[in-house]
């Protein structure tokens, strides 16, 4: 089963909203949503997502440590981790509050950056959570072993086809879970959730993309025009079509809508998630392994030298 058959994606933040960047059927495509519910809704399609956001938030009794790790991989650019709020902290919209809801539960306070992606993290995390706080997450059905693998959510898709008959449409069909995702054999009772995207949403980081495929840490800054062009020459080893996807993308949004760096990072991310194929995504993996509603914590990548 070739990459042709999915849909994968690399998702970034930007002031707009979210950018996207799409590989299906051998072509790109990049888009700007307002909002991460809004991007789902409209990519109903997707397979397989890289996103640069924070998932699995802690708790007091689960405390979030993937950033340690990704601190130790990335050396001299371990400034670009940023603390993840904990769950309490991520749904308090004060930040002071935030501050000292998260030192609370982490002994450690929040920095300008970690409150500034906290918007962000909550909109993920109240989709990913169906809009409802402390309720089980879904998600962590497509991060399992025996759901992870792409050939075995094409299956599902099809097998939700056949349930579905020629009552419904092709994306209609698509979005109706079958009893390889949902046991009970029923529709999903909510409208929006990650079975009814049928997606596999995984947290990455561009920096620790593009260490291993530089193989070494890029010291440069990418908000630099240097860093720039060193990150577009790496990715350009591995997909010939870059330079012309982010020469578009440049073209068609404006930087108050999607900066420079958002755009190669959300690049970055979709290139690394083609080249990963079914069955080559690594991940860096929390000391705890799952947050306290029972998502798996980690960072994909991948690594050309396996």
């Amino acid at each position: 089963m070739g990459n042709d058959e999915i849909t994968l994606a690399g998702i970034d933040g930007c002031p707009y909203g979210w950018i996207l960047v799409t590989h299906q059927a051998g072509k790109y495509a990049v888009s700007i949503h307002e909002s991460f519910a809004a991007l789902m809704q409209s990519n109903s399609g997707l397979d397989r997502v890289l996103i640069d956001i924070p998932i699995g938030l802690s708790t007091a009794n689960y405390p979030r440590t993937i950033e340690k790790a990704m601190r130790r991989e990335l050396g001299p650019r371990s400034s670009t981790v940023f603390n993840a709020p904990c769950r309490l902290a991520v749904y308090e919209k004060d930040n002071e509050r935030a501050r000292r809801l998260n030192q609370q539960v982490e002994n450690k306070s929040l920095s300008i950056q970690s409150l500034l992606i906290r918007d962000k993290i909550r909109e993920v995390d109240a989709c990913l959570s169906r809009g409802e706080v402390g309720t089980a997450i879904l998600l962590d059905i497509f991060l399992d072993t025996e759901y992870a693998d792409l050939p075995a959510r094409l299956q599902c898709r099809r097998q939700a086809g056949r349930q579905a008959g020629k009552t419904q449409s092709h994306t209609e069909a698509e979005k109706t879970p079958c009893s390889l995702c949902w046991p009970q054999g029923a529709l999903c009772p909510k409208p929006f959730c990650p079975v009814a995207w049928s997606a596999a949403i995984i947290e990455s980081h561009p920096e620790l993309c593009f260490k291993y495929l530089n193989g070494g840490v890029v010291l440069s800054k990418k908000s630099k025009p240097e860093g720039i062009e060193e990150r577009l020459e790496i990715l350009s080893r591995y997909e010939a079509r870059v330079m012309e996807i982010y020469n578009q993308a440049v073209k068609r949004f404006k930087r108050k809508e999607a900066k420079r760096d958002d755009i190669i990072d959300a690049i970055c991310l979709c290139v690394v998630n083609k080249l990963a194929g079914e069955d080559r995504l690594k991940f860096l993996a929390d000391e705890n392994g799952v947050s306290e509603n029972g998502v798996k914590i980690r960072i994909g990548y991948y690594d050309p030298m396996g």
